[in-house]
This record gives structure tokens, C-alpha cells and sequence, in this order.
């Protein structure tokens, strides 16, 4: 008989995974090895790998290497080092002929045959049956079998508590007649306690794999049967809505018919102008419906005035709002506003005061653009202002006193810049107002004799208005 080398097994260990180690032995199998025994695998210090090595390797190589460092250091075992894992187990598992630290000419032991031969294994099982008989405190007779053998049959042992169980009974007893060892005789006496298991039973205990359990099975991963109430529920209200559609009552609840209980919506329209005093007039009919008079002209059109009186929705504007101050110490008012940020041309409000007979209430300006012509409201008396008004404001020129914000719906200056853009207007080498340094204002330099710088100002006002509203005021015509 040709003895496999250590190698081999352990390969095919690696496959199967139906082998053990015990008291420094391991046993693939049929066959023993001496787990001291060295492979033709050298490990980085140039020695070569035990038997035992590999053979712990292999049972933690598919799990992370920290558990297998942990256990190595439990069962005082050296490891293979991780950089060598991969490699190894690609060869141990047959992905490929040979690794680079594969000594061929190295001869690995060959395996023993194991100590459990056939013969010592059938010599236990008879003892062990023998050990069960002799236990047995009861046997019956089994009248399903035709040759009405007689067999001892226990699962117990001594000292263990018993239950009574009764077996069913045989086709063949259809007289019910009472001999001995019936169904109403019999007794199996069960054990509720496991029964002691032999060396060799453990022994093959050891070697199964148990891939799945009834708990494993009931698991049932990757499914989730939270709606199968949800389908139950609604298979149930159908069958329901079925059965009440199928039933008589409901057969019986619908009206014969009649020429003369019918809808008026059924009816000829020649019906008007039938004598309704004949024998066939019956009160509460459509007959009566048809007796009354029909609505005048007069009643429709009271109805159609009443339609057109109704007041149509109020439109509300779409053009932006800028907030100037209403003193005239500011710089800008809506006095000189519109010329100077329409024109380019800034003129003190002193100056146009005397060409108006009354103080403005509002302005217009156009604001002239590549895509097309703005127009904007300015204002200076925010008192009158609803809430749909305060949506369309989108900057306020500021004159430097909190009394400017009183009629504010919020007069925190934190709060108004957060949501308009702010803007403070000075003469070039005059010191700004201490309130607006605080403030997110942006702060434009007039000067006071230079014209033609007038439209730079002008032209960087609109855009740092422009950057401000841009995605901004989608409701606005900007």
C-alpha cells in the first residue's frame, strides 16, 4: 500500500476540512502524522514549517489574521508571517502548482495509517451495545412486525428520570382485539436526559461539519416578510368585496323597473306638453318635477350681474424696491436720485429743491442693460409698505441714524443687511457716519467738484446691485 506524504494531506485537508489534531498528532482521514514532523515549505527565517504549523494555519486561514495571531499566542504555536498567507494558502488550497519558498528537493515524511482501525471500531460498538442492554430496565414486543420478534429496545440509563410514550398501532390489528403487546399494552420508555456516547462515536462527532441547523434555516437571511400582513389584508378585503357583490340581498334590492318611476334625466322632452291630469299622474314622480314653472330671462340674468360684480384678484407687482432716506442731510434723496443714478450726473438736493413745487413720494428709474431695460421703484416712506411690498425691496441707501429703520418690520441693522443690500453715499475726504462702519454697507465716494467721476459711482452702485439680485429674487422682473 502506497503512503501518501504529509504535504498531500494537508492540501487535501485544506479542501475538505475533515481531519483533527489531538495530543500532537494529526489525523486526516485513515491517516496519522507526527505534527513535529517539518514540510518542504522554509519560512522567512530560512527553517522549514511543522506539521502542526500548517495544520493550525490552515483551520484559521480563511478568517482574519488577527484571530489567528490571538490563537497562535493561546495554543503557543509559532505563525506563519502574514506577508507569506496569500501565497500559502493559494498553494495549500490548489489555485497553484508551487510558491517560491517550495523546497523540492527536500523529502517530506509520509503519513502512518491511524489507530482506529475497522476492527477496533466494531469491537466498541459492541461493547457499547452491550452497555445499553444491559441498561435497559423494560423491553416489549412489537406486534407491527409479522414474525412478532421480540426486541429490547431503551433510550435511558440508569438513574435517569423516564416518560411514558405510546406508539401507534399496526394496520394490521382492524379487530381491535386485545393480545399482548397491542398499542394499548405497549410502553416506550424515553429518556429525557442525552445517552453516554462512546470514544468512537466522539471521535466522529468531531470529524462533521455542520453547515446548517434548524436555527440557520429559520433565519432566512437576505428575506423580509413584514409585508405578507399587508397582502393577507388586502387578498381578504377582495374576497369580501366579491362575496358582497355575489350575494342575494343585494339581487334583491334592485327596483323593477317602471315607465313611470324613472329618472327626469330619462325622460322625452315631449313630456312637457302632456295633459299630466290623466289616470297615469302620480304624485312624487317626475310628472311633478315637470308641473313646475321654468326659471325667466329676469332670474338668469340677476344671476349673470351677480357673476360679474364679483371684484377681480389684485395684481401684485413685480418691480424692485429701493429704500433712500427721507432727511435732506443724506447725500442722495429721491431729489437728485434719479438723475444721478439714471444719468451719471449728481447734483446736491439743495440745488433741485427749488425746481419742485412739492416733495416727491416716490421715483422711477430705468436701468439700462445688454439683456434689456430694468425698471425700479424708489421710495422713501416705508410706512405704507404690505407684506408682499417688503418681498419686492432689494437695497436701502442708508443716511448713517437708526431713526431710519423705525418702521421696519425688523429694526435690527443685523437683520435688514442680511436680507437688503446696503449702500452709504459720502464726499471723498469726509469721515462716514459711526454707525455705518458697523454696519454691511458698501460705502461710494462722491466728489465734490470732479463731474466726471459722477458715473463711475453711478456704474459701480448697479453693480454691486446686479451681483447682489442675480438668483436671488426669482418673483422680480430683474
Amino acid at each position: 500500500m502506497d503512503l501518501p506524504d504529509g504535504m498531500s494531506l494537508l492540501r487535501q485537508y485544506a479542501r475538505d476540512r475533515r481531519g483533527k489534531r489531538e495530543n500532537g498528532k494529526i489525523f486526516v482521514g485513515h491517516w496519522m502524522l507526527n505534527g513535529r514532523d517539518t514540510t518542504n515549505l522554509r519560512s522567512q527565517s530560512n527553517d522549514f514549517f511543522t506539521m502542526e504549523t500548517l495544520f493550525f494555519f490552515i483551520q484559521y486561514m480563511d478568517l482574519p489574521y488577527s484571530e489567528y495571531y490571538k490563537a497562535c499566542s493561546k495554543e503557543n504555536l509559532p505563525r506563519v508571517p502574514r506577508v507569506m498567507t496569500t501565497k500559502l494558502k493559494q498553494y495549500l488550497n490548489g489555485d497553484v502548482p508551487t510558491v517560491d519558498f517550495l523546497d523540492v528537493s527536500f523529502q517530506v515524511p509520509l503519513a502512518q495509517p491511524a489507530d482506529t482501525s475497522p476492527k477496533v471500531k466494531s469491537q466498541h460498538q459492541r461493547e457499547s451495545k452491550k452497555k445499553l442492554i444491559e441498561a435497559a430496565p423494560e423491553t416489549f414486543i412489537d406486534s407491527s412486525d409479522d414474525s412478532s420478534k421480540k426486541r429490547a429496545k431503551t433510550l435511558g440509563d440508569e438513574g435517569l428520570p423516564l416518560r411514558e410514550t405510546r406508539s401507534h398501532p399496526s394496520s394490521n390489528e382492524k379487530d381491535g382485539s386485545a393480545r399482548v403487546g397491542t398499542h394499548t399494552d405497549r410502553k416506550i420508555l424515553t429518556a429525557c436526559a442525552p445517552v453516554k456516547i462512546s470514544k468512537s462515536t466522539q471521535n466522529i462527532i468531531k470529524n462533521e461539519l455542520i453547515f446548517d441547523t434548524r436555527t440557520t434555516i429559520l433565519c432566512a437571511k437576505g428575506k423580509d416578510f413584514s409585508n405578507v400582513l399587508s397582502i393577507v389584508k388586502n387578498a381578504s378585503t377582495s374576497n369580501d368585496r366579491q362575496k358582497d357583490r355575489n350575494s342575494p340581498e343585494k339581487s334583491k334590492q334592485i327596483k323593477e323597473y317602471s315607465r313611470f318611476h324613472q329618472p327626469a334625466s330619462q325622460q322625452d322632452s315631449t313630456l312637457s306638453n302632456i295633459d299630466l291630469t290623466g289616470s297615469n299622474y302620480q304624485p312624487g314622480t317626475i310628472y311633478q318635477k315637470l308641473e313646475q314653472p321654468p326659471t325667466t330671462n329676469s332670474n338668469q340674468k340677476n344671476t349673470e350681474n351677480n357673476k360679474s360684480t364679483k371684484t377681480p384678484k389684485k395684481r401684485t407687482s413685480r418691480t424692485p424696491i429701493i429704500i433712500v432716506p427721507s432727511g435732506m442731510t443724506a447725500k442722495v434723496t429721491l431729489l437728485n436720485v434719479k438723475k444721478f443714478l439714471e444719468e451719471g450726473n449728481y447734483v446736491a438736493s439743495e440745488k433741485v429743491a427749488a425746481s419742485y413745487r412739492s416733495q416727491p413720494q416716490d421715483v422711477y428709474i430705468q436701468r439700462k442693460r445688454p439683456g434689456g431695460t430694468v425698471q425700479y421703484h424708489l421710495i422713501d416712506n416705508v410706512a405704507k409698505l404690505n407684506v408682499e411690498d417688503w418681498r419686492r425691496v432689494v437695497a436701502v441707501i442708508v443716511a448713517g441714524p437708526k431713526w431710519q429703520f423705525k418702521h421696519f418690520p425688523d429694526p435690527s441693522p443685523v437683520t435688514i443687511f442680511s436680507k437688503y443690500r446696503g449702500f452709504y453715499f459720502k464726499f471723498m475726504g469726509e469721515k462716514a457716519h459711526p454707525n455705518v462702519r458697523q454696519w454691511n454697507c458698501k460705502i461710494l465716494e462722491i466728489s465734490q467738484a470732479q463731474r466726471h467721476l459722477d458715473s463711475t459711482v453711478a456704474h459701480e452702485f448697479w453693480k454691486i446691485l446686479d451681483g447682489w439680485t442675480l438668483n436671488r429674487y426669482q418673483n422680480l422682473n430683474l
